[in-house]
């Protein structure tokens, strides 16, 4: 059909008084005059006379859209060619030129000509568009075959031109090339809008090319389509032809740009979702081999279209339809501003209103398996899926919001679908579209959205919703819902496009926990449960970020995502958990079946004592009898348990200080059985001859009874024998003292060893007589002598924290009766407080770097070392009489120092409330944090730390902190001296 523009109808706008119309006017007169000016006088003629013809099309142009005035003053001859053939004929030859171009042409002359004919296709379908002449479907028909012509001479002319590149001796043509260029989305469907981008894929058969090997030839088409784009999009002074879209191949964060059938055809199968079925129902092969493309499109036939009706899969797409946020009833909609593609009542929801009744219907249905949308929705209709008033009413609004789409995106060339934002705008723009005033265009607009809204909203009548009740939350397809966005950001997330990014990625299988169907449907549901419980957090972004790190350490999802959605309070717990506490989320996301233990009634009840809590762990190991079994149960135990006081600390239902004496538990309980186990698995039957043991001395935070999540153990192994040289008889044969070497060594290693549930302490042996030097056990009575004879003060102020853990019992004995001897020696004091001072400036030269060290909890001056050495060196110097009755515990310690008037009351109470604040922060710091502690730190660390110190905010934490550690190395230096420089 061959229409001239003296076939339209006349434009009817008021054009009010406002600037847009003023330059209209003066371009006008531009146009008959300087633009023409260098053109012959018969030219000039033709162009006025058909401006003058066309005056309110022209003023229609020139008040709506600077892009197609920018090209009528360029160029003003096309009028010339426009008035003699009329928009059909004139794109017709445009298409042949296209098709007719020199292939031996360079790069610059193909681009440069490329771009001039997409003005020239611009230019007329708007011009047939605005005057009334075409249809839709002619608009958007001729915009796709101007993309189709272009990308097939593009990728004829890179084929010629990468052949000579790669050494081919016959160039392949583009249909033998064995690859396929498929379009996607509306380019697929031929249903491309006025300044869209183009979504293609490229996929190329492995052995296409035979001269050249597997990688060369995956480079050939990479390179290939890399210039493709650059053909396309590059722009130049011209502008561009058109913008490339790459991103709906498989897995496009972690693919090249060009795959092959067989990695396709294998991402299909094993991880493909239902938004890529969604997108490849408007797939065509644009370019390319034909066979390839046939063999491809029937490879992508099962996975897009399901041969029977999977409820499973049907499942799945409702689950995709419910995280859009569906308003029912008819909410007020603001017209200034809204996006009309992705907005309420928009585009995207007519499209998926069809596409998501073709996945579920299109598997036994083969008449439901078109591209365009309009067609499929009569096509519903006559299948008996929807009505046909819904069908009449969502063609109109299709065709309206299509409409106003390209109206949009004609004012600047600009992939856009937001209406302008003020009400100058708005009313310049209502001009553009045809409207006598904004009235009539906003009551048009408003009615067209809920139409569409109303529609949409009754695909959700049924089943859960998968939306949050503040939006959307849509993370399908290669790019941001924006309403989505919204969304996010209104729940606090100030990552939001981001946050986008990453979650979509979570449905690409590219880690362990969503490699399965099930798993990547799990997720979906639980989903805005989950980013909600997120958002509560004191910092969303970084909780989430936690979250997500979370996620891809997971080595299955199908367990943990099941048991999130059956227990919304766990799914809070696990965002609290990874928000603020990463040991214990990285030790989750190692072994999520840790999450078992949640489920125990007793999980948020404290510790039983530690005599129960061995017994637990003994009856936890009854009728194991193989050593790897019993360092993985062990390994289970002291991991589910850790985890139960990670939990308790972060509720605050643990204080500093009894979360330090539940960590010991697990820990005494740990050594106790595992060294038992080691002995028996080397002794069986045997017994050891008389006087012969071997015992295990806690220290440090161990044997305080103070821990931390991240402790490690200061032990010394001690062993007694009356003969060392007496042979004996176990598993093997060997003298008492070989035997007590190798006994140390598996137990040592026991402790240590990781296995597949993970590793279970650190061991520090540096505070044994010989250093890290020497044999692993120690004999008695060198320990002995050494204490007397070559003990440094500080080892004797270790002692004072010693802790027999397990062992012979009459050794045990000896042990704690040498330390008593040890706490009786006689002292000089003022050696004592130098040495005491001495050592802790040496400390803190060692630990405390150039600025502040106010955080450094433990080394700081004043801080929890001043504390626990006030406590074991004035234990020390007073042992004469309190050798009886000093105990392991720092606290304890500082309670006996003060009953007994070696502290006064003040002091001592001001020591205990700062270990008490001490103790609850490094708590929290060694659960949250990796790293040593510098702020500034996350919001939700503050919030714990504020909560640890019962003090409303940070501002008054760093002053009590800085008044603790003030008031603290005051009584260090009144009870032992300056530190000396």
């Amino acid at each position: 059909m061959t229409r001239s523009f003296s076939d339209r109808k006349k434009i009817n706008v008021k054009r009010g008084d406002n600037e847009a119309n003023r330059v209209a006017h003066s371009h006008l007169e531009d146009c008959k005059s300087i633009w023409i000016a260098e053109l012959s006088a018969e030219a000039q003629s033709a162009i006025i006379a058909f401006v003058n013809d066309h005056e309110d099309l022209f003023l229609q142009i020139f008040a709506g859209s600077s892009f197609l005035t920018r090209i009528i003053r360029t160029r003003p001859n096309l009028l010339i060619e426009l008035a003699e053939d009329g928009p059909d004929v004139f794109c017709e030859k445009i298409l042949t030129l296209i098709f007719d171009q020199d292939l031996s042409c360079d790069r610059d002359g193909l681009m440069r000509d490329l771009r001039l004919y997409r003005q020239s296709i611009s230019l007329a379908t708007a011009m047939a568009d605005i005057a009334g002449l075409w249809s839709l479907e002619e608009v958007t028909g001729t915009l796709t075959d101007f993309a189709d012509a272009s990308v097939r001479i593009s990728l004829d002319w890179l084929l010629k031109n990468k052949s000579a590149q790669y050494g081919l001796d016959i160039p392949p043509t583009g249909d033998q090339c064995q690859c396929v260029v498929l379009g996607m989305g509306k380019y697929g469907a031929r249903e491309l809008n006025y300044s869209s981008d183009i979504d293609i894929v490229v996929f190329y058969e492995p052995d296409g090319i035979v001269s050249l090997d597997s990688h060369k030839l995956a480079e050939f088409w990479i390179d290939l389509t890399r210039d493709l784009s650059t053909i396309l999009q590059f722009t130049t002074d011209a502008g561009f032809v058109f913008r490339v879209d790459l991103r709906l191949r498989p897995d496009p964060g972690s693919t090249p740009v060009a795959v092959s059938i067989p990695a396709a055809e294998t991402y299909y199968e094993s991880f493909g979702q239902n938004w890529e079925r969604a997108a490849f129902i408007k797939a065509r092969q644009i370019a390319g081999d034909k066979r390839t493309g046939d063999k491809l499109l029937a490879i992508l036939s099962p996975f897009i279209w399901r041969k029977n009706l999977d409820f499973a899969a049907i499942e799945d797409v409702h689950a995709m339809k419910r995280q859009i946020h569906a308003v029912r009833g008819h909410g007020q909609i603001a017209v200034a501003g809204h996006n009309i593609k992705l907005g309420r009542g928009g585009i995207r929801e007519i499209e998926f209103f069809v596409q998501t009744q073709q996945l579920i219907a299109g598997g036994r249905d083969k008449s439901l398996r078109g591209s365009q949308t309009c067609p499929m929705l009569k096509q519903l209709a006559e299948r008996g899926w929807i009505k046909t008033e819904t069908v009449d009413e969502l063609t109109t609004a299709y065709h309206f919001l299509r409409g106003i789409e390209h109206r949009l995106q004609m004012q600047q060339d600009e992939q856009t679908h937001t209406l302008p934002k003020t009400e100058e705008k708005l009313q310049i723009f209502s001009d553009f579209c045809g409207y006598e005033t904004l009235d009539d265009f906003r009551s048009r607009l408003t009615e067209v959205l809920k139409t569409v809204q109303t529609h949409y909203a009754e695909l959700f009548e049924q089943g859960e919703v998968l939306a949050d009740e503040m939006g959307n939350l849509v993370f399908v397809g290669s790019e941001n819902d924006p309403e989505t966005l919204e969304t996010l950001s209104q729940m606090g997330f100030a990552r939001a496009a981001q946050m986008s990014d990453e979650i979509r990625g979570w449905h690409s299988g590219r880690f362990a926990a969503v490699r399965t169907p099930r798993a990547r449907e799990l997720l979906t549901r639980i989903k805005p449960r989950l980013l909600k419980s997120l958002s509560q957090t004191p910092d969303p972004d970084f909780a989430f970020a936690r979250f997500n790190d979370f996620l891809t350490g997971l080595p299955s999802g199908i367990q943990i995502f099941s048991l999130f959605q059956s227990n919304p309070d766990l799914l809070n717990l696990i965002t609290d958990i990874v928000g603020t506490a990463p040991r214990l989320s990285a030790q989750l996301s190692r072994r999520p079946v840790t999450l078992d233990s949640l489920l125990d009634p007793n999980f948020n009840q404290p510790l039983s004592d530690a005599d129960e809590v061995l017994q637990e762990l003994q009856s936890y190991m009854s009728g194991i009898t193989h050593f790897e079994d019993m360092l993985d149960a062990t390994r289970r135990w002291h991991r589910e348990n850790i985890f139960r006081i990670g939990t308790q600390i972060l509720s605050g239902k643990l204080t500093g200080h009894t979360a330090g004496e539940d960590i010991t538990k697990v820990a005494d309980a740990s050594t106790r059985v595992i060294f038992d186990f080691v002995m028996k698995d080397l002794l069986g039957d045997v017994t050891l001859p008389d006087g012969s043991e071997m015992a295990v001395l806690g220290l440090g935070k161990l044997g305080s009874r103070e821990m931390t999540v991240s402790s490690d153990l200061d032990l010394i192994i001690v062993c007694a024998a009356e003969d060392y040289a007496q042979e004996v008889t176990y598993t093997a044969s060997s003298s008492m003292e070989v035997f007590f070497s190798r006994a140390a060594r598996r137990f040592i290693s026991a402790m240590t060893a990781p296995t597949s549930e993970g590793y279970l302490f650190d061991i520090d042996m540096r505070l044994r007589p010989t250093g890290n030097a020497g044999p692993l056990v120690t004999k008695f009575k060198s320990f002995e002598d050494y204490q007397f004879s070559n003990a440094w003060l500080w080892e004797h102020m270790a002692l004072t924290r010693g802790r027999v853990l397990a062992g012979g019992k009459n050794l045990t004995n000896q042990i704690q009766a040498l330390q008593k001897k040890v706490f009786q020696m006689t002292r000089d004091p003022d050696e004592s407080r130098y040495n005491i001072a001495d050592m802790k400036k040496r400390l803190e030269a060692h630990h405390i770097k150039k600025g502040d060290a106010k955080w450094d909890i433990k080394h700081a001056p004043g801080g929890l070392v001043d504390i626990e050495f006030i406590a074991q060196g004035l234990c020390l110097m007073h042992g004469e009489a309190l050798a009886e009755r000093i105990c392991t515990s720092t606290q304890s310690n500082l309670e006996l120092l003060g009953a007994e008037h070696i502290l006064s009351p003040d002091d001592k109470t001001r020591l205990i409330e700062a270990l008490s604040v001490y103790s609850g922060l490094l708590q929290i710091f060694r659960l949250c944090l990796d790293t040593p502690a510098v702020p500034p730190f996350s919001q939700s660390l503050n919030l714990l730390l504020c909560q640890s110190s019962a003090l409303p905010d940070m501002a008054h934490l760093e002053q009590a902190l800085s008044e603790h550690q003030k008031s603290v190395r005051d009584i260090f230096v009144r009870m032992f001296g300056q530190l000396s420089d």
